[in-house]
Order: structure tokens, then C-alpha cells, then sequence
């Protein structure tokens, strides 16, 4: 008897054990209703800004710096560090005066300072079926949460070419400003679980360029005194999440403004452009 006893009081425990854990860490629920009666479950697993994938991996045009870039990769620790590094075809000079094509690189870190959470929304279609008259009804989820914002410095090094007419090559440091938003939300839509996930991020980036060790094609020789050494640029980059299952995959776009060292033109402005298709890691 004291054995039997002993079992179930064990078992009892193990039960009020497992049912205070569970009822601790219990997703959201609720249930959204379309004016037409249509009702919609969805469970939320996270709404935390820093429950986010790590490492994104992109491929696609990017022009930068007088370059063409054709990928690139990015990892962010959240509230604390970012970093993005691109890959492209880039021109070199030897100590011979010979051209010859080699891989060039732009790589960027941010170091925040102050991150805060603040009150933001997001809308996203959790359903959409045809009605009658081939009419598509979208059923459409309003959901409140927050949005992680970091402000930070930038600094990078870009490995920098430009041929106008002559070529020139030269190295950019890059010292200035970025504002980093991330959301994120993770949800299971109806009866049978659908799984989705999204996450946003957007980043502005106000600059200083200074370019150094310019040299020309024909002479091999320093040229710093003849163009411009400093400069500026303007741009704004973000993943914008594909709507999938995983929530991995995402759409990166780049766009803005800068100046570049140009023997034509000593303040020429130059776009800086890019579109591709990113898919995140860990």
C-alpha cells in the first residue's frame, strides 16, 4: 500500500509539474473573424524582436563604390552588432602596370549603443480562398507587438575601382550613422498549424567616405592630390520577408546616394542599387 501510495503521489507530481510548465509557457491564441462569418484560429509563438534568424545569405546585382557586386552575407547579433560583407568582380593594377580582374570586397560593421522596443503593427493575409463570381476573399490579421530599434556607428572598408576613362583604383573607409529596425513574429495559423514566420529589417545609413591610396592605370603613381579625397553617401537597405512557411527566405534591396572619386567630375554622384533574394540561417 505505502508503495502504491508513493506511486501515485509521484505520478501526481510529475503531472502538476508538467501542467505548470505548460500552462507557464503557453502560446497566445485567438481567433480572428472576417465579416463573413469566417472564423480563423491562430496561435502567436513569438513576438519578441530579437527571436530572429542570425545569418542571412543573399545572391543578386549590387552597385557600390564603382562596383558590381554579386552576393553578399550578414549576421546580426541583436541590440549589439552587425555585420554585412559583399562579393564582386573588382580590377587591379600589379607593380607592372598590368590590369587583371580579381574578387573585391566591401565589408561593414555596427556597433549599437542604444537599442529600444517600441509599439508597432504588422499586417499579413492568413488566408485567401475564391468565392463566387471569381471573387478572391482575403482574410487579413492586424496584430499589435514591438519593434526593435538600434542606433549605432558604421564603419567598413571598401576595396573600390572606377574606370572613367582611365581606370582608377583606390581603397574607401567608411565612418557615420545607422538606425537598425527589426519585427518579428512567429504563428500558427488555423487547425491543422499552418506555420509562418516573418521578419522585417530595415537599416539607414548616414556616412563619411574617405578614399586613399588612388592610383591611375598609366602611371602606377599616387594621385591623391588630384581628386577628391573625401566624400559622403546616403542609403537605406532591407530584407523584406517573403511570405513561406519557413520564414527564411526574404527579398534584399539596397538604394541611395554617394560620391565617387571620378577624374571627370570631382563631385560626381553616383546611385548605389541592389536587388536580390536572401535566405536566412540559425
Amino acid at each position: 500500500m505505502k508503495n502504491r501510495f508513493k506511486l501515485r503521489l509521484i505520478i501526481l507530481t510529475v503531472l502538476n509539474v508538467f501542467l505548470l510548465v505548460n500552462n507557464t509557457f503557453a502560446q497566445i491564441e485567438e481567433i480572428y473573424k472576417a465579416g463573413n462569418g469566417t472564423e480563423i484560429p491562430v496561435k502567436f509563438k513569438s513576438l519578441d524582436p530579437d527571436d530572429i534568424f542570425k545569418l542571412n545569405v543573399h545572391v543578386g546585382p549590387s552597385y557600390q563604390a564603382g562596383k558590381l557586386y554579386f552576393g553578399g552575407v550578414s549576421y546580426e547579433l541583436p541590440s549589439k552588432l552587425f555585420l554585412h560583407a559583399q562579393f564582386g568582380a573588382n580590377f587591379e593594377i600589379d607593380d607592372n602596370g598590368k590590369r587583371y580582374f580579381g574578387l573585391g570586397t566591401n565589408i561593414e560593421a555596427n556597433y549599437f549603443f542604444l537599442s529600444k522596443k517600441k509599439p508597432s503593427k504588422i499586417k499579413r493575409i492568413l488566408k485567401s480562398e475564391y468565392m463566387k463570381n471569381d471573387v478572391i476573399a482575403r482574410y487579413v490579421m492586424e496584430k499589435a507587438l514591438e519593434k526593435r530599434v538600434s542606433h549605432g556607428i558604421h564603419l567598413g572598408f571598401i576595396d573600390a575601382g572606377i574606370e572613367t576613362p582611365q581606370i582608377l583604383t583606390y581603397n574607401t573607409y567608411v565612418i557615420g550613422y545607422s538606425c537598425l529596425t527589426v519585427k518579428q513574429l512567429h504563428l500558427l495559423i488555423g487547425k491543422i498549424k499552418i506555420k509562418k514566420r516573418i521578419q522585417t529589417f530595415s537599416r539607414f545609413n548616414a556616412d563619411l567616405l574617405i578614399h586613399r591610396n588612388i592610383k591611375s592605370y598609366d602611371g602606377r603613381t599616387l594621385v591623391d592630390n588630384d581628386f577628391p579625397t573625401y566624400g559622403a553617401r546616403l542609403y537605406y537597405d532591407t530584407y523584406f520577408p517573403l511570405w513561406l512557411a519557413n520564414g527564411r527566405s526574404n527579398i534584399h534591396i539596397t538604394f541611395g546616394l554617394e560620391t565617387l572619386v571620378d577624374p571627370e567630375d570631382d563631385w560626381n554622384l553616383n546611385i548605389i542599387f541592389g536587388f536580390g533574394y536572401g535566405h536566412r540561417l540559425l
